[in-house]
């Protein structure tokens, strides 16, 4: 049985032969190059070479067979890819991406996401004003709230700067009306006015800023859309520095809604938003004339801008402007409006922060041709966001790194031309873009180099790419055939020549290895495969188109396959079952019947059925109980000669005679006896043979024996082994004696030693019954003699 690992292997295996075999068949179908390269299924290659296009036609195959086969490497069109990355901005890299791919083949690089220094990158913020009546409260918290920010800015960078401009409605009916048809504040645009390019002059800012005045409009929204985009496409006028050059941000301050396009028809104007800058000296001139922007031309705008807007809004109004800027995933950047402008700045500040360190991509596709797929290998220590595919506050020392996976579409790829470029713009918000352009490779170049009337095609046709198109009255290889003649290669109900397997020379298919019948029409792989060979080889049998294999004479269905059995009548099958050196006896030694050339043996659990195995079915598994049986009988019987001790074997009579050496093997060699074995009463050794097919149950039974070893008792082996055993007794009586003595010694040196630590713990005192030899006595009548002392 094959293990389980290498049954796993071979199963893995079959998907991929599937695979390959199917490639092969649909490269075979295409029958030019251009059809060849722009294949999307499999990656099909073409070999224009003339001598390889004539021995294997078509030469559309897969890169393998191309070259087993022996194409030519310089003839092979394999539709040459290229991808060419390069530069790189201060936050994105790389910026472009240039490559040429076939239809649907898929081509990966890597985009590094990293956010730049402050110092580095600078902040132009314009802070944009609803300078409507009802904003008039706010008018001291965006003078105070647009000083605190130029500060904070200049803290991060110096050269960061602020601008500041003011917006209402347009100056016609109904959005705007006055009785004298004057404008409330002469020379200063009611849609559009910039009070103050970009600057970092702080003292400048704050004068601006205080000197404006509110206006008034007639209707509840307002131009916000317009007065948004004309200070962004106003480059110069606003002083915006080049893109990706600084960090831009657009805080635009509203407590009310926004038109769009079309609603400028309700005061006549038709003419779409040409999307340009229309300022004069810092006035929007052209609002009476053209409407309002869309939300896709703004939103295109804020992306080509790349700007971050920031919106202070009413609380009414602002999940009408998270939805707008959704739309291009821009995301916690409104800020409700409240009359508290630290908390209105601080907020401000904390989107910067967060924004100008998120990585957050949204991805603009020319057209359905160029596919796509974005995915975050790693954010650098950020915090990646599935659903928007974003890595939120990423160390500045640090980058997030994307995985772009691009493709063309097959479907159209090919039917703009080869030379048409598929444009994809890959957005990081704050950092930079990604350019990507695919050209597709559709065409060969060997395609617009032709031979007319090529001799290699029978002057009837032109050599393309090593193959023959013929004219309209001939067909083949070559060209040698005449049309109507290629039509019997055509199989009743269909319209193509062999079945696309094949090719048709002047009526007649040459089918594809693989492939057979009138119109190539048949399938070879429909067949079992055995022994790696359909239906396991031509001498065995053959394939028929319903897939079912015809087996040669001689030859029949098996366990293992279609036409894998050998008849009983082949004489190879029969040699397969007989055992040659007992030819004589039969097949199988008349203990099986013959299948495929191999002995089936019977089966069977007792003496009178047994259980039979080997090649030839020569092995009684069951039958050496028949020497069991007859061994206590003629042990006794050869010992002692007396018939009564067989007196309780079944049967009537046992026969019992002695042979020689030479007599007994050949009867060893006849598969009609049993060689047996027993030992007799005197221990001598003696070989019998009994009928194969003994069961116990005979009338007469011949045995014949033969006396092999007979020899005398040996006494030393046990004299030995006795000694051995005392000497072994012995050891072990004086380990465990000694170990006895031990174990008490031990136990009372532990009694002796314990009993000397309490005797030193005691303290130290003389016995009553000691006295000293020494006794001291006093001399009363001894006068101490003091000197005196010398005058």
């Amino acid at each position: 049985m094959l293990p389980n690992h290498f049954i796993f292997l071979i199963l893995s295996l079959v998907p991929f032969v599937l695979s390959q075999n199917s490639a092969q068949d649909h490269c075979n179908s295409l029958l030019t190059c251009d059809e060849c390269i722009s294949s999307p299924i499999f990656p099909c290659e073409w070999c224009g070479n003339r001598t390889y296009a004539e021995l294997y036609y078509p030469a559309c195959d897969t890169p393998t067979i191309l070259q087993q086969r022996g194409c030519p490497e310089v003839d092979i069109t394999a539709g040459d890819q290229s991808l060419s990355i390069s530069g790189s901005s201060l936050g994105v890299s790389p910026t472009r991406v240039v490559a040429t791919l076939r239809p649907k083949v898929r081509k990966t690089f890597e985009i590094r996401v990293s956010p730049p220094q402050p110092e580095l990158y600078p902040v132009d913020l314009y802070m944009l004003f609803d300078n409507t009546a009802s904003m008039r409260p706010y008018l001291k918290i965006v003078e105070s709230m647009t000083v605190d920010l130029l500060r904070y800015m200049r803290s991060l960078s110096r050269t960061s700067r602020v601008g500041f401009g003011t917006f209402v409605e347009k100056e016609t009916i109904p959005f705007h009306f006055n009785q004298n048809g004057e404008l409330p504040f002469p020379g200063v645009s009611q849609a559009f006015q910039n009070v103050l390019s970009l600057t970092s002059n702080e003292t400048l800012v704050n004068s601006s800023v205080s000197s404006i005045m509110t206006g008034t409009n007639d209707d509840q929204p307002e131009n916000v859309l317009e007065g948004i985009l004309q200070s962004l496409v106003c480059t110069e006028e606003i002083g915006w520095r080049e893109v990706f050059k600084s960090y831009r941000m657009v805080v635009l301050m509203t407590d009310s809604e926004f038109h769009y396009a079309l609603d400028g028809r309700l005061a006549g104007i038709v003419k779409p938003n040409n999307l340009m800058c229309s300022l004069e000296k810092g006035r929007y001139v052209n609002s009476g004339d053209q409407d309002y922007p869309s939300i896709l031309q703004f939103l295109n705008i804020i992306l080509t801008e790349n700007v971050l807007p920031v919106i202070i809004t009413d609380g009414d109004y602002r999940d009408l402007y998270e939805e707008l800027f959704k739309i291009i995933g821009i995301e916690n950047t409104i800020v409700i409006l409240t009359g508290d402008h630290n908390e209105l700045r601080t907020t401000v500040e904390n989107i910067y922060v967060r924004a100008s360190t998120s990585a957050r991509p949204f991805i603009l596709p020319e057209n359905d041709v160029i596919q796509y797929e974005l995915s975050v290998v790693d954010c650098g220590g950020g915090t990646h966001i599935e659903e928007s595919k974003s890595c939120i506050e990423v160390p500045r020392n640090s980058s997030a790194t994307y995985e772009l996976e691009v493709w063309l579409n097959p479907d159209q790829a090919c039917s703009m031309g080869h030379a048409h470029p598929h444009n994809l713009d890959v957005r990081f918000q704050g950092f930079g873009v990604v350019n990507v352009t695919l050209y597709s490779f559709c065409e060969c170049p060997c395609s617009s180099v032709s031979e007319e009337d090529s001799l290699q095609c029978s002057s009837s046709g032109d050599l393309v790419c090593g193959i023959c198109e013929c004219a309209d009255s001939y067909s083949g290889p070559n060209c040698e055939c005449q049309v109507n003649a290629s039509r019997t290669c055509i199989e009743p109900g269909s319209n193509i020549a062999c079945s696309n397997k094949g090719i048709c020379k002047c009526g007649a298919c040459e089918c594809n290895a693989g492939t057979f019948g009138e119109y190539c029409h048949c399938d070879d792989k429909l067949c079992p495969v055995y022994n790696g060979e359909v239906c396991g080889g031509v001498d065995k049998g053959t394939c028929s188109c319903s897939g079912v294999c015809v087996c040669t004479p001689g030859y029949e269905d098996g366990p293992q396959g279609q036409c894998s059995c050998l008849k009983l009548e082949n004489p190879t099958a029969q040699l397969g079952c007989t055992d040659p050196e007992n030819f004589l006896i039969g097949i199988c030694n008349g203990f099986g019947s013959c299948q495929c050339g191999q002995c089936q043996c019977d089966v069977g659990d007792n003496l009178e059925d047994p259980d039979y195995e080997g090649q030839y079915c020569e092995i009684c598994n069951v039958c050496t109980k028949s020497c069991a049986l007859l061994r206590p009988c003629l042990s006794c019987l050869l010992s002692t000669g007396s018939k009564s001790c067989c007196s309780g074997m079944p049967g009537e009579s046992i026969q019992l005679s002695t042979t020689n050496d030479t007599q007994l093997r050949l009867l060893q060699r006849d598969p009609a006896y049993r060689m047996c074995n027993l030992f007799d009463q005197s221990d001598c050794i003696w070989d019998y043979v009994i009928p194969y097919k003994f069961t116990g149950n005979e009338d007469n039974i011949d045995i014949i024996a033969r006396r092999r070893t007979c020899d005398s008792p040996t006494w030393w082996p046990w004299l030995v082994l006795a000694f051995f055993i005392v000497a072994f007794t012995g050891v072990v009586i004086i380990i465990v004696i000694r170990l006895f003595v031990w174990f008490v010694e031990r136990k009372e040196f532990k009694l002796f030693f314990d009993s000397t630590s309490k005797r030193k713990n005691l303290p130290f005192t003389n016995s009553p019954l000691y006295v000293p030899p020494f006794t001291e006595v006093d001399n009363p009548t001894y006068k101490k003699i003091v000197p005196k002392p010398l005058e």
